[in-house]
């Protein structure tokens, strides 16, 4: 893991011992959208709700519409959704509701938002929240305290199925709707069926390099649009394009949202005591539109010199996002094993509420351990590094939601201020990833184990300091290769990424880490050496997937690590091989 303390991983969960009711909503402010219908507001302030609004959906009213169109009774709508809230007040009822695949919000989807906030209060709780959605008529409700709001007809669902022509032999659905949208006073929202709006458009964040800002893509970013009950899904091109699969009539006021997941990772953020903020994945509403605003939607993430807004923690979330999916290219390009899929990442900001935290990132992998009875061994090395009273709910939160990757952002300036070095090490992270991909559940189990006894990567004549070494190389191989490929010579370090790993000189300086070999896998890809730096690299002409291949699962030393890589390289440079590891002390 990188420069990190991993014992204080777990301190940053045990910050969410302090419960609070205070979540982020499903409709979260924007900064800069075109053609929105609702106010955004600033950061870190609640979603205000208005009036209850009257739902067109509700079965009695689809019926009413039904039976006026159709001129008789003689045929009676039934129930094809349920309209309910779940009332969460454990983490296992937020991931059991999220494994049934269900869409869940916030905040009802049956009233009117006067403003748009970071969280959502409801003032009848307590250290507990709702979540609403629509369920199957028979879906099964056992295990979870609910509350069933409406009975709902939704039309749509018939679309496409034998069904269809039997309810809608002299009308079609979408005449349906207008009526029920009519009874209840949203004439506003129907007419000519012909005219549809698909929301579609750009989604990007401001990259920062030192005091310049350049708008880029938003990568792989799922995008969901909602009006009523009718939801839409996509997700973003690598230009930031997006295109839902919806389509929306007229006048209709279409929420558009942003969420921080995909199939590479979900990202959530522990924001200093608030709890509940662990359960869901990082999303922002960017407003509502109708008409053709809806098909030219151009949203841009800003930055925010305070660590402790909501603008921070999307724009990092942004580049948490493109990294990922940035990583999997570079992998895939370079024959490297790509990082496992749906992970968890969480990104902290455990200073916010006053705690001093020492983590800075890391790469637990315990999602990746949670099909195993690993798992507990990993949050119980955690516990007894910190032996906090909280232990039972941090296992309790570890066991439902364990973070593979964790980013604190609050602890140094470096980490929050620049995109090419926060890019940097979420490569690094994520190159951990890949390793672990290949390796398995013991080995990282005893690599965990390692940093938590020995308060971060320890020294060289540890026992067992040749896994960190070898590891640690590795990932920083990748995180400086990787983070020259995305920004060549447009960095914030004063040289080129390349050029820093290049004149890694082993030893140097008090770092506790400088006794990794950094710079070691890139010189067995390289040409050449500055000599400043000590090293002796006569060594060319091999790759990064070369490189990976040695990263072995019985590979637990420095000196294995060459041993394995010569071998596998045909004995080719053997010489030279020796020479450059034994400039690096090894």
């Amino acid at each position: 893991m990188k420069k990190i303390i991993l014992s204080g991983i777990i301190l940053s969960i045990i910050s969410l011992g302090i419960v609070s009711c205070k979540k982020e909503t499903v409709f979260p402010n924007g900064n800069s959208a075109s053609g929105k219908t609702k106010s955004i507001i600033s950061d870190n302030e609640a979603t205000i709700l208005g009036d209850k609004l009257q739902n067109p959906f509700t079965l009695d009213n689809m019926r009413e519409a039904y039976n006026i169109l159709n001129g008789s009774t003689s045929l009676k709508l039934q129930t094809n959704q349920t309209y309910v809230r779940f009332l969460i007040t454990k983490p296992e009822d937020a991931k059991k509701l999220e494994e049934r695949g269900l869409i869940l919000s916030t905040i009802p989807l049956d009233y009117e938002v006067l403003q748009y906030g970071s969280f959502y209060n409801d003032p009848s709780l307590n250290n507990q929240i709702w979540m609403y959605t629509t369920v199957s008529p028979n879906f099964n409700y056992d295990g979870f305290q609910y509350e069933k709001i409406d009975d709902l007809f939704l039309p749509e669902l018939f679309v496409g199925k034998p069904e269809y022509n039997t309810l809608f032999s002299v009308f079609d659905h979408e005449d349906l709707i207008d009526k029920a949208l009519l009874l209840k006073g949203y004439g506003d929202e129907t007419g000519e069926k012909s005219i549809k709006y698909r929301p579609k458009g750009y989604v990007k964040v401001n990259q920062k390099i030192i005091n310049s800002t350049t708008a880029v893509a938003v990568k792989n970013l799922k995008i969901r649009s909602r009006w009523w009950f009718d939801w839409g899904i996509g997700y973003t091109n690598d230009n930031g394009y997006f295109e839902c699969n919806e389509q929306y009539r007229k006048n209709r006021k279409v929420n558009i949202i942003c969420i921080f997941e995909n199939q590479y990772v979900d990202i959530r953020a522990v924001k200093g005591a608030q709890f509940w903020d662990i359960f869901f994945t990082e999303r922002k509403n960017i407003g509502q539109f109708q008409n053709s605003n809806l098909e030219s939607i151009n949203y841009l993430f800003q930055n925010s010199n305070d660590i402790n807004t909501d603008t921070k923690r999307k724009w990092m979330a942004c580049h948490a996002i493109n990294s990922i999916r940035e990583q999997h290219v570079y992998c895939s390009q370079n024959g490297i094993m790509e990082p496992p899929l749906h992970m968890n990442l969480w990104l902290t900001n455990a200073n916010a509420n006053g705690t001093s935290l020492s983590t800075y990132a890391a790469a637990p992998m315990l999602k990746q351990m949670s099909n195993s009875s690993l798992l507990v061994n990993g949050v119980q090395l955690f516990l007894v590094a910190t032996g906090h009273p909280w232990s039972a709910v941090v296992i309790q939160v570890l066991e439902q939601f364990p973070p593979d990757i964790t980013y604190n952002y609050s602890q140094s300036d470096m980490f929050y201020e620049n995109s090419d070095m926060i890019s940097q090490i979420f490569y690094h992270e994520f190159a951990h990833a890949s390793h672990y991909n290949k390796v398995g559940n013991i080995f990282w189990l005893n690599y965990i184990q390692y940093i938590i006894a020995h308060g971060g990567y320890g020294n060289p004549t540890d026992s067992g300091s040749g896994r960190i070494a070898i590891s640690e190389a590795w990932a920083e191989f990748c995180g400086d290769r990787f983070a020259h490929l995305k920004y060549g010579s447009n960095t914030s370090i004063g040289n080129n990424w390349l050029t820093e790993i290049e004149n890694f000189t082993p030893y140097a300086g008090t770092s506790f880490w400088n006794w990794i070999p950094n710079g070691v896998m890139h010189d067995l890809t390289d040409v050449g050496e500055p000599n400043f730096t000590g090293v002796i690299d006569d060594v060319n002409g091999y790759s990064i997937s070369q490189c990976f291949g040695s990263m072995d699962v019985d590979i637990i030393s420095v000196n294995g690590y060459s041993n394995r890589f010569k071998q596998e390289s045909g004995m080719s440079q053997q010489v030279e091989i020796d020479d450059l590891f034994k400039s690096y002390g090894y």
